[in-house]
C-alpha cells in the first residue's frame, strides 16, 4: 500500500488567506522579470499549494509556498506552513528556520509558536519546547491543546512541581477534558502520589468510558500496586478488552499476506523506537537477525525521534508513522502491507496502540518487551516471555498463548563507550552502599519499609536514591518524608543528581555495592545495565510475568542466590550475600564477563531464538488463519 505523508497532529492544519491579512504591496524580481504583485496574486498562488497540503501532496505544496515567499518573503502565514510541509517531509532543519521566520515576522502568532514547540518536542529539545508553548499558551489561552502540550513538556523536562501546579489549573478549568486528569493522575503516580494519581484517572474513565489509552494507563499504574492482587489486575485487563473489541466492531477477517512465505514480514508497533529501555533492547540483535528469512517493517506510534531511531530505522524495510491515523486507518494500511505478523512492542505502557489490535490487521498477532503482562486483547494470538517470568496456570491469563522464548525474555546490546567495571566500593569506605535507580513510582511504600529493615540491621550501610523525579526540589521534600514515615533515617540516605550522559548513569552504578530492587515492579534495563557494570540486583518477583523480569534476567546469568522468596527473605539475602565483602568483589570483578556470555547480552544467539519464535509462531497459527478466512461462509458452496 503507498502510505501517503501525513502532518503531524502536534501541527496545526494550515489556514487560509483572509482579505484581512493583507500582505505589503511590493516589486520582487521573479523568473527574470519585475513583477508587482496583490493580494489577488498571492492567493492566486498560495491558495492551490494549500489545497495540495491537505491532499497530502508535500512536495508540490512546497514548491508552491516557495513560489510565494518569491512573492512575499515577508509573509509569516506562508513561512508557518512552508514550515509545516518541511516537518512533515523529514526537513527539520528547514522546518525551524521557517516556523523561526514567522514568530519573528509576527511575535504574536499562536500557531506558529506552537508548531516550534512540537518541532523542539518531537526532538527532544525540551527546554525550547517549554518556551514556545509557553508563548503559544498566553496567545492563545483558551486552547487546550496549546496548554496541554505546554503539560506534557514541562514534564519532560522534570519539572514536576510547576507540570502539577499547571495541571491541577486545567482540571479546573476543563473538567470533562479526561486527557488532564489522566496526565495529572499519571505524574503524580511517576512521582510516588499512587492514591491519587489512581483516583484521578477512575474520574478521568467515568467521564469517558470508552477512552482506551486512559484504561491503558489504570492498567499500567496498577502494576506498581503490592497491594493489588492478580484477580484484580485482570479484571481491569478484561475490561479493557472488552471495550476495545466493541469498539473494533468488524476485525479483518481475510488478509493481503503471501500464504506460504519464504520471508516473513515481520510489523512492529511502538512508541519506544528512540533512546527508551524497548529501544535499547532492540538495538543490537535486530542486525542480526536473518533478513533473507525476516522482514521487519515499523509502524512508530510517537513523532519523537533521536540519533537511536535513525540507527534502529535502518533494520527496517519500512518506517510508517502512524500518530494522528485513527485505528481502524491504520489497520486497513497495515493489512495492506501484506504483515504475516504485527508485534505489538508495548502493552499497556504510554504510546501503545492495542487498540488497533482488536481491528486484526494480520493473520498473526503478539505481544513482547514493553509490558509482559496479557493485554486482554481476544485478537491477541500470543504473549512472549521468558522461561521465568512464566507462572504456568497459577498465573493470571489473558487470551493469548504464552510462546516462551528461552532463559531471557530479552536481550540488550552492549553499552556503548568503554566504562570499566570500578572497584567495589565498601573495599574503600568500609560499609556497603546499597542503591536504587528506580523512578520513584516504583518505590513504594513497602519497599522504602523493606529497606528500612535492611538498613536497621546493617547499621553502618547507606542508601543511594537517584530518581529522575528528585530534580524537582518539591518532590524530594515529599519523598523525604515518606521516608521518615515508613521509618528510614534520612540522614543515611543520599540522592544523586540526574546523569547527564548514558556514560555518568553507567559510572553511577559503579558507586553502588548492591541493588535493592523495587517491588512489584522491577528494575529491567537497569538491571542488566549494572550486570554490566558487576553490580547484582536482589529481586523479589510477584504474581505476573511483569513482576518476574528481574529476577528471570538475574537467573539467566546464574545469579539465583540473588533472587528473594518473599520480603523476610528479601532482608535476610540482602544482609547474608553483602556480609562477605571479599566475596562480593570476586562476584563483581567476573560478573560483565559471565553476563556477555548469557542471553542478556548474546546479541546474535537472542536472534536466533527470536526468529525461531516468529516462525514458529506462524507455522501454529497464520497457515490455519488464512485457510479459514479462504473458506466459504457457511451456507454458501465453494465455485469449481
Amino acid at each position: 500500500m503507498s502510505h501517503p505523508p501525513t502532518l503531524p497532529p502536534s501541527v496545526l492544519p494550515p489556514r487560509p488567506l483572509t482579505p484581512s491579512v493583507v500582505p505589503a504591496r511590493g516589486v520582487v524580481q521573479y523568473g527574470g522579470l519585475l513583477k508587482k504583485h496583490t493580494l489577488a496574486d498571492l492567493k492566486a498562488v498560495f491558495e492551490p499549494a494549500l489545497a495540495l497540503h491537505r491532499m497530502g501532496d508535500l512536495a508540490e505544496a512546497e514548491v508552491g509556498y516557495r513560489h510565494a515567499l518569491l512573492l512575499d518573503p515577508l509573509h509569516p502565514l506562508v513561512h508557518n506552513n512552508l514550515g509545516a510541509v518541511q516537518l512533515a517531509r523529514g526537513d527539520a532543519a528547514g522546518a525551524l528556520a521557517s516556523f523561526e521566520a514567522a514568530v519573528r515576522l509576527k511575535p504574536d502568532y499562536a500557531d506558529a509558536w506552537r508548531n516550534l514547540g512540537a518541532l523542539h518536542q518531537k526532538h527532544k529539545r525540551d527546554a525550547e519546547a517549554v518556551d514556545a508553548f509557553r508563548r503559544a499558551a498566553t496567545l492563545s489561552p483558551d486552547d487546550p491543546e496549546v496548554q496541554r502540550r505546554l503539560l506534557m513538556a514541562l514534564r519532560d523536562l522534570r519539572r514536576g512541581t510547576e507540570a502539577e501546579a499547571l495541571a491541577r489549573e486545567l482540571v479546573r478549568r476543563w473538567p470533562r477534558d479526561t486527557r488532564f486528569r489522566r496526565v495529572l493522575g499519571t505524574l503524580l503516580a511517576w512521582r510516588g502520589q499512587m492514591a491519587e494519581g489512581e483516583a484521578l484517572m477512575a474520574e478521568a474513565v467515568a467521564i469517558d468510558p470508552d477512552d482506551t489509552s486512559l484504561r491503558s494507563a489504570i492498567i499500567f499504574t496498577a502494576a506498581y500496586r503490592p497491594d493489588l492482587s492478580a484477580a484484580a489486575l485482570q479484571a481491569q485487563v478484561d475490561i479493557f478488552g472488552s471495550v476495545v473489541q466493541r469498539l473494533a466492531r468488524r476485525p479483518h477477517r481475510q488478509w493481503d499476506c503471501e500464504p506460504a512465505p519464504a520471508k516473513l514480514r515481520v510489523g512492529c508497533v511502538s512508541g519506544d523506537l528512540r533512546r527508551h529501555p524497548c529501544g535499547y533492547f532492540l538495538d543490537g540483535f535486530l542486525r542480526a537477525l536473518d533478513r533473507s528469512r525476516v522482514e521487519l517493517i515499523a509502524y512508530p506510534t510517537d513523532d519523537a525521534t533521536d540519533d537511536l531511531s535513525e540507527k534502529l530505522r535502518s533494520n527496517f524495510s519500512g518506517w510508517y508513522p502512524i500518530s494522528g491515523v485513527d485505528d481502524a486507518t491504520a489497520a486497513a494500511m497495515i493489512k495492506s502491507d501484506g504483515i504475516h505478523l504485527l508485534m505489538d512492542l508495548s502493552g499497556h505502557t504510554a504510546g501503545n496502540r492495542l487498540a488497533l489490535f482488536a481491528h486484526r490487521p494480520a493473520p498473526v498477532q503478539a505481544s513482547w518487551l514493553g509490558f509482559p503482562n496479557p493485554t486482554g486483547v481476544a485478537t491477541m494470538d500470543w504473549l512472549l516471555l521468558g522461561r521465568d517470568q512464566y507462572l504456568g496456570e497459577a498465573g493470571g491469563r489473558g487470551p493469548e498463548a504464552i510462546w516462551l522464548l528461552g532463559d531471557a525474555p530479552m536481550c540488550l546490546a552492549e553499552p556503548e563507550g568503554q566504562v570499566p567495571v570500578a572497584p567495589l566500593p565498601a573495599e574503600s569506605r568500609g560499609h556497603i552502599t546499597f542503591g536504587s535507580f528506580q523512578n520513584l513510582a516504583k518505590i513504594n511504600d513497602l519497599c522504602l519499609k523493606t529497606w528500612g529493615r535492611v538498613l536497621a540491621r546493617q547499621p553502618a550501610a547507606r542508601l543511594r536514591v537517584q530518581a529522575p523525579q528528585l530534580d524537582d526540589a518539591g518532590v524530594r521534600a515529599s519523598f523525604l518524608e515518606r521516608l521518615v514515615a515508613q521509618g528510614l533515617e534520612p540522614s543515611r540516605v543520599d540522592f544523586a543528581p540526574h546523569c547527564a550522559s548514558h556514560a555518568d548513569y553507567l559510572r553511577a552504578l559503579g558507586e553502588v555495592d548492591a541493588i535493592l530492587d523495587t517491588f512489584p515492579y522491577p528494575g529491567v534495563t537497569t538491571t542488566c545495565e549494572a550486570l554490566w557494570m558487576g553490580v547484582p540486583t536482589l529481586a523479589l518477583p510477584g504474581h505476573s510475568p511483569l513482576s518476574r523480569s528481574s529476577g528471570s534476567l538475574l537467573r539467566a546469568v546464574g545469579l539465583d542466590d540473588w533472587v528473594a522468596q518473599d520480603a523476610d527473605d528479601y532482608v535476610g539475602k540482602a544482609l547474608a550475600l553483602t556480609a562477605d565483602t571479599a566475596a562480593l568483589a570476586a562476584l563483581r570483578a567476573g560478573l560483565r564477563e559471565r553476563a556477555r556470555a548469557s542471553r542478556v547480552f548474546d546479541s546474535a544467539g537472542f536472534a536466533r531464538d527470536f526468529e525461531a519464535a516468529l516462525w514458529g509462531m506462524w507455522a501454529a497459527r497464520g497457515p490455519a488463519a488464512l485457510a479459514a478466512a479462504a473458506a466459504p461462509a457457511p451456507g454458501t458452496s465453494a465455485l469449481t
